[in-house]
């Protein structure tokens, strides 16, 4: 079986640019239905800049088998030139509030829009996390960029992978090129819950002064049913956290 994890970067619409939680009441319910009819498990990064209204999805999300793990406090763009101090407190304070919230420990962290810093491994070290997920192979102007100073000798760095080796495995990408994954296993997928809106809630929802058209134009090109797309790729899928326990079994 190829290890292989679906994850959702749980955040305000739009990559937060709005803060609606639209798509995160109208969404994680069905997102849940879909890993449950393939017996599947996902890691869930979480904003918690989306408490207290979503408290109740992380908790279903939770009993529901899923890995909780960290995608920082604030969702800003600005975690690759924040200071030392500032990007300590933001995800401090974010692990902090879902270890309240699950009673256990959050071992995992993502930021937002891979935008990683010089002190992203320092800050995760002293916090005590075990992996990030903030690393991608693929290669994009002013947008991805691979393995991004990823230099720690402590953590593991679980990469999102590729589609054709040049297209980041986010759902929508695989939505509009294919769900073949590329590169080295195991295969991280990821998604937002608002991926899945219908075209209506995203006509609904935009606010042409915060989300550029080019964006627009983005979330509304589509292949088909978005929940497919998940379907197609959400078999055998686990949690980061079991992936990485499996392998240092072996």
């Amino acid at each position: 079986m190829v290890a292989k994890s679906v994850t959702i970067d749980f955040e305000f619409d739009w990559g937060s640019r709005i803060k609606s939680d639209y798509a995160i009441t109208h969404v994680t319910e069905k997102l849940l239905q879909v890993f449950k009819k393939y017996n599947s498990k996902g890691t869930f990064f979480i904003s918690t800049e989306t408490l207290p209204n979503s408290e109740k999805y992380i908790k279903m999300i939770k009993n529901a088998g899923h890995e909780i793990a960290s995608h920082g406090h604030n969702h800003t763009l600005d975690y690759d030139v924040k200071s030392k101090m500032d990007l300590y407190n933001q995800i401090e304070k974010s692990k902090k509030l879902l270890e309240d919230i699950m009673g256990e420990k959050v071992i995992g962290f993502r930021t937002p829009a891979f935008k990683r810093s010089r002190y992203t491994d320092e800050v995760l070290e002293e916090l005590g996390f075990i992996y990030d997920s903030s690393t991608t192979k693929s290669k994009m102007r002013n947008r991805y960029k691979p393995m991004q100073y990823a230099n720690s000798k402590k953590l593991i760095y679980v990469s999102i992978s590729t589609i054709r080796d040049r297209f980041p495995s986010g759902i929508k990408w695989m939505n509009l090129f294919g769900t073949k994954l590329t590169g080295k296993k195991p295969y991280i997928i990821y998604a937002h819950p608002f991926d899945f809106l219908s075209i209506k809630d995203i006509l609904k929802l935009y606010d042409k002064n915060k989300i550029p058209i080019h964006v627009l134009l983005f979330y509304t090109a589509r292949i088909g049913s978005m929940l497919n797309t998940l379907a197609n790729c959400i078999e055998n899928s686990q949690t980061i956290k079991n992936i990485i326990l499996q392998k240092n079994e072996k």
